[in-house]
């Protein structure tokens, strides 16, 4: 929700790292800001930091076409600044890419995720997290649309360069991410040893990768239908101190929407507590489209979700972890036989993004 208090001199701000300040909270200011740098009245990281904070807040409402004109004017305004300011352009461009893929339109996902990429691939002297940041991106894109023996390589590639670079987090990161993708070419026991290697590791923090590996080892076991498999891995799990955090260790498929067709979009938040038990409790629709009908399966789904058990900490609320999950129903862009126009109508599905809360 936006909050209404008084707007700073620019509504958002980017640093030299390429991570977006939003200081603005009312739509309006945002809107307004927008408007004068279409006017060409800003500089290309000012232009970028504004346009991508009033697309996200215009996301947020809903307005996914208004978002996404924004940000296709705003790369075509900031494309020329690029090599001057590449870690903006390439921020502006991942936001492109996030909007393009709730709103259905892959062209745009496949073009933004390769150009925030390749801004910043062959840059030396930029900073090695955000460069590795655009590869992971990349290599997501990969592994959604199936292309996992490239997904692969490049996140095994992300790891190798990422310790070198002494960002660790990431190279964890793209090493569990690596093991899903080698479960999804049904390589399971390579999978699955790389889980259990990520599970012994020892060492400064290493309780919170061997809980990451576990409880993805459990996911895809129970995924999978391995009950016996799910529920050693779950042992293991419990036998380490519990975390600060629920990580997700159980869930049934998304659900398919009902619909052949998407004709137009539909959205829908969803709010729920995760217990320190690990269960979900009070799943309930916060907001979103006219009719929500299509949305009940969604809180079956959502409610069907077992976590790990994890602690509280001072600053966490001693009845769980409070969520709110987007999810929209959407489809994706196709010229259907006999016609020479693109309409929302292939591959409808439900697209999820985390609003607030920590992500595992």
């Amino acid at each position: 929700m936006l909050l209404q208090t008084p707007v700073a001199a620019e509504p958002a701000s980017i640093d030299d790292a390429g991570t977006i300040t939003v200081t603005a909270t009312r739509l309006e200011d945002f809107a307004a800001a927008a408007a004068r740098c279409a006017r060409g009245g800003c500089a290309t990281r000012a232009d970028v930091a504004i346009s991508v904070s009033y697309a996200s807040a215009l996301f947020d409402q809903g307005n996914y076409r208004e978002a996404k004109r924004q940000l296709a004017a705003a790369v075509t305004r900031n494309r020329p600044g690029a090599a001057a300011e590449p870690l903006a352009v390439s921020q502006l461009y991942a936001a492109q890419a996030t909007l393009a893929m709730h709103e259905g339109d892959q062209t745009i996902v496949r073009n933004a995720t390769w150009a925030s990429r390749n801004l910043l691939a062959d840059r030396a002297d930029l900073p090695a997290l955000p460069r590795l940041t655009a590869e992971f991106r990349l290599a997501d894109w990969m592994l959604r649309t199936g292309k996992f023996s490239a997904a692969e390589a490049r996140y095994a590639a992300i790891t190798t360069q990422a310790r070198a670079a002494g960002e660790d987090d990431l190279a964890d990161v793209a090493e569990l991410r690596r093991a899903l993708t080698l479960a999804a070419m049904l390589r399971r026991t390579h999978s699955h040893a790389l889980l259990d290697a990520l599970a012994a590791r020892t060492g400064p923090r290493a309780d919170d990768l061997r809980r990451a590996a576990l409880a993805t080892a459990a996911r895809l076991a129970f995924v999978r239908g391995d009950k016996p498999a799910a529920d050693g891995y779950m042992a293991r799990l419990a036998a380490i101190a519990p975390g600060p955090e629920p990580l997700l260790v159980a869930a049934p498929p998304l659900p398919r929407p009902r619909t052949a067709a998407t004709v137009a979009l539909r959205w829908v938040d969803i709010g729920f507590w995760v217990r320190h038990d690990g269960s979900v409790d009070d799943a309930a629709i916060l907001r979103g489209s006219d009719t929500l009908d299509w949305a009940q399966p969604l809180l079956r789904y959502v409610s069907a979700r077992r976590y790990a058990r994890f602690t509280p900490t001072a600053a966490s609320n001693p009845a769980g972890r409070y969520r709110i999950e987007r999810y929209t129903l959407t489809a994706d862009y196709a010229v259907g036989a006999g016609s020479l126009i693109r309409r929302r109508s292939a591959n409808p599905r439900f697209e999820m993004m985390e609003m607030s809360g920590t992500e595992p």
